[in-house]
Formats: C-alpha cells, sequence, structure tokens
C-alpha cells in the first residue's frame, strides 16, 4: 500500500512511484542546502492532505519557526497542529536540555509512542545521530542502529530520514544505504551564477507506479516545491 503525498500543483508523487510504500525506510540525501529539508516538508504536507498522520522530528527548527516555514512555503499546516494529525517534534525539548548530544539518539528511538505513527521524518537524522556513532565503535552501532529501524518498519511505520554524508564521514554506511527502501539524492549543480536543483532516484522499492531517475526542481515562496520540466546534463 503506498501512501499517497500527491498535490495539485506539482508533478513530485507522480515522479515518485505516486507515494511511499508503506513500512519503508525512505532516505533523503543531500550536502547542506541541497534541498533535502524542504523536500520533506513537501512531502509531510501532502501525506497530511491525505489524512496521513505524520510525526515530524527536527534537529534544526522550533516550533513556531516550523510553523512559520511551512506558511512561507504556502504549506499551511496550523490546522493538522491543532488537532493533532501533524506531531512536530523539536528535539531539544522533547529529549531536554540536560541530555547529551550522544544519548539523544537513544533516547528518541525510545519514544515508542511516537515510533508507532504512521509516518515519521526525522530532519536532520544524521546530524541527531552523529555524536551517538563516533569514536570506537561507530561501525558496529550503526549497524544496531539500522536494525533498530527495521524493527520500527516491521509495525508498519514508514520512517523518512534526510542523511547529510558529511555526518557520516569516515563510518561505513553501506549497511543503512542497502537496508533503504528508497534513497533519494538531492543534488545541485551551478551554472554561472545559477543553481540547478535536482533529486536523483537511487532506489525505489515497491513503487506503485512509474519513478523518474532525475527530478529538476526550485523552490519558490508562496509556492513552495516546483518540479520542473527540462533536461538534466
Amino acid at each position: 500500500m503506498d501512501l499517497d503525498f500527491a498535490l495539485e500543483r506539482d508533478e513530485l508523487a507522480g515522479r515518485l512511484g505516486g507515494g511511499l510504500p508503506q513500512g519503508s525506510l525512505c532516505l533523503v540525501e543531500g550536502e547542506g542546502g541541497s534541498g533535502k529539508s524542504v523536500l520533506t516538508q513537501r512531502i509531510a504536507y501532502g501525506l497530511l492532505e491525505h489524512g496521513h498522520r505524520t510525526v515530524f522530528v527536527s534537529s534544526e527548527f522550533s516550533t513556531p519557526a516550523f510553523l512559520d516555514q511551512m506558511q512561507s512555503l504556502g504549506y499551511p499546516v496550523m490546522d493538522a497542529f491543532a488537532d493533532g494529525r501533524l506531531l512536530f517534534v523539536p528535539t531539544n525539548p522533547l529529549l531536554g536540555h540536560s541530555v547529551s548530544s550522544r544519548e539523544r539518539l537513544p533516547r528518541l528511538l525510545a519514544a515508542r509512542h511516537l515510533l508507532r505513527q504512521p509516518v515519521v521524518i526525522v530532519d536532520v537524522f544524521s546530524m541527531l545521530a552523529e555524536p551517538h556513532l563516533r569514536g570506537p565503535g561507530g561501525d558496529r552501532r550503526l549497524e544496531h542502529l539500522v536494525r533498530s529501524l527495521k524493527q520500527i518498519n516491521a509495525t508498519g511505520t514508514t520512517l523518512v530520514l534526510t542523511i547529510d554524508p558529511a555526518h557520516f564521514e569516515g563510518l561505513d554506511a553501506s549497511a543503512l544505504a542497502s537496508a533503504a527502501d528508497v534513497r533519494l539524492e538531492c543534488r545541485t549543480e551551478r551554472t554561472g551564477g545559477q543553481v540547478n536543483r535536482f533529486i536523483v532516484t537511487r532506489k525505489f522499492a515497491r513503487a506503485g507506479g512509474a519513478v523518474g531517475d532525475i527530478i529538476p526542481f526550485r523552490v519558490e515562496p508562496g509556492a513552495g516545491f516546483i518540479v520542473e520540466i527540462r533536461a538534466v546534463a
């Protein structure tokens, strides 16, 4: 079963198989500024519009800042936030300022009431995970983390995690990549003074329809995520 996140204003869901596979592990990869956060914000809004209760965990935004960000993109979520369809979780208040950065990820994974929802989006997941994985035994802890994520998937929860590869530098992240059902990479190319953004589909298992290999896009205030129709060199 696919979780629909289509909007009439753009073709994103149609270019990504028609929806996210239920119970899947989805990675949205890319460097800082590549557009991975706004992609997850677009997906979250589409899911909410189709009635899918969604948890959005953020290591960057406070609650007011997130609501303002969504409004500025033309993705109003105040009603969904007020009636509980959207549960927004800024990691610092949830986990307590006294909790060390190394313990934030284990504390989040222990919050089972959050992880039993239909969709959980974590942005930026790699920033949250990095302190936990650093040091001796990091590769082993990463493999254990992957098993924990797949156990969450087994309950029917779809996980959408943003990953900045710089946070995993020096670690063997192949287990995470292999375990993912969906891998989308946000990339940028600079041509003169222009920045071109696009999504590269690295993997999309259990797709309900055709999946585009390369999806050019731009982001505009008030309009949000816009799929462009053009060739990418």
